[in-house]
């Protein structure tokens, strides 16, 4: 009984091939005869086949599976490439370990003359994945008796089994080089890297399996039947449940030259061209008010802002207290707190989150949640008298600040006074 892993290998392989060879213009009768040849191409009885051939071949030795091929940067440099071992983490990045199922590519130091139609269809069966999300080839390496069974069983499916299994199974293994490379090349592009007080020079290497894989993606976003179709339904106004999806300002970047097949398996398969994604800095927008870093009231709540307002505030305190001179003072100190609430909306107009940043870990706990619209539906539980008592202080300490010898002081019994007032002002504060 075929496992599904070869089913799987044999229908993508066949599909692939299916899609170069057919054309729209071919009449039915020629297209009937592809789909016979490719049944027959891409068969258990092919398969077989080309493995044994390929594990026979004495130059199997020269093929090397690779995450890191030296080759990119230089097809004169005969240098081991490296399989990175880097593990999965939810850290933002593009990089190994974080693209799942991006396989390994191959190459040879003797060129493409290793490469040939067969080396490259079981490269890409080595390459398939496994139910457990190890690759065969990984699955070859494997000693535990979990592993053994379940290889055994994919190429039992292509009647390689007991002994020549072992053998085949050894010679395949021919292919993973284990060995580092002792040196770098002059001719690979190396970077000085910040290390604490040092720099470490590394030496950098193309990650050929994720940039294929971003390829397929790009490929698949712009150019897949489904892709094509939700296209033309949007422009015909039709429904489609398919989301478009693009990628702009994206460039190519070309391997290998007229001899791509020198590089490895996968610049060969690709034609040497490759997407690089756009890495130019963010776009910066101008802020016209500062979050405060520390306090909203000392930071962003500038005293020469308010100073003619004070004043006026210096003259009625030092003058009667008739209604009308009582009424002056609230009415100047309303005027006084609807410019703070207005300094409030400016910074609740910056764009949401900013607290968030390192640079605001010092702004009380309170005063995030006030001013950064990310926390707006925190703020109804905000306790407002952490708000009324610093606002009185701030307006208290303002108030003195640039006043003259002959002006009443305002002190801790005034706070009573302001902060009724407030009280009266807290719908809109809070």
């Amino acid at each position: 009984m075929m496992t599904s892993v070869v089913q799987e290998f044999l229908t993508a392989q066949k599909n692939e091939w299916l899609n170069k060879e057919i054309k729209a213009a071919m009449s039915d009768k020629k297209k009937d005869n592809l789909k016979l040849k490719a049944g027959e191409y891409f068969s258990t009885r092919i398969l077989e086949e080309t493995i044994r051939n390929v594990s026979a071949n004495k130059k199997i030795a020269n093929l090397n599976f690779t995450s890191h091929i030296p080759k990119f940067s230089n097809p004169s440099i005969k240098l081991n490439g490296l399989i990175a071992d880097a593990k999965k983490n939810t850290d933002g990045l593009l990089r190994t370990g974080n693209v799942a199922r991006a396989g390994l590519d191959i190459f040879s130091n003797s060129g493409a003359i290793d490469h040939t139609k067969e080396l490259i269809y079981v490269y890409e069966f080595l390459n398939s994945y496994m139910p457990d999300g190890d690759m065969i080839i990984e699955h070859l390496q494997r000693h535990d008796e979990v592993a053994r069974e379940a290889i055994s069983n994919v190429f039992a499916t292509i009647h390689i089994t007991g002994n020549e299994f072992e053998q085949i199974r050894s010679q395949l293994l021919l292919m993973l080089n284990k060995e580092e490379a002792p040196k770098t090349s002059e001719a690979i592009k190396q970077v000085y890297f910040p290390v604490d007080d040092h720099y470490h020079l590394l030496s950098v290497l193309y990650p050929s399996p994720l940039m294929s894989e971003l390829r397929k993606r790009i490929t698949a976003m712009q150019f897949s039947e489904s892709a094509k179709l939700a296209r033309k339904d949007k422009k015909e106004n039709k429904y489609n449940q398919e989301d478009i999806a693009d990628i702009y300002n994206l460039t190519k970047i070309g391997f290998g030259g007229a001899n791509k097949q020198n590089i490895s398996v996968l610049n060969n398969k690709h034609g040497g061209d490759f997407y690089l994604l756009s890495s130019v800095p963010p776009t910066l927008t101008n802020r016209f008010i500062q979050p405060p870093k520390r306090n909203f009231f000392s930071d962003t709540l500038y005293l020469k802002l308010f100073q003619d307002d004070f004043k006026k505030l210096h003259r009625l305190f030092s003058d009667k207290d008739t209604m009308h001179i009582k009424n002056q003072r609230r009415y100047w100190i309303k005027h006084i707190l609807y410019q703070v609430i207005e300094k409030i909306w400016q910074v609740r107009n910056i764009e949401e989150g900013w607290s968030k940043s390192d640079t605001y870990s010092k702004l009380k706990s309170y005063q995030k949640i006030w001013l950064d619209q990310a926390f707006h539906d925190k703020r109804t539980q905000l306790d407002f008298d952490l708000i009324r008592k610093d606002l009185s202080r701030w307006l208290v300490v303002a108030y003195n600040e640039n006043k003259n010898q002959h002006t009443i002081q305002l002190g801790d019994d005034h706070k009573p006074y302001i902060e009724s007032i407030i009280d009266e002002m807290q719908e809109a504060l809070q």
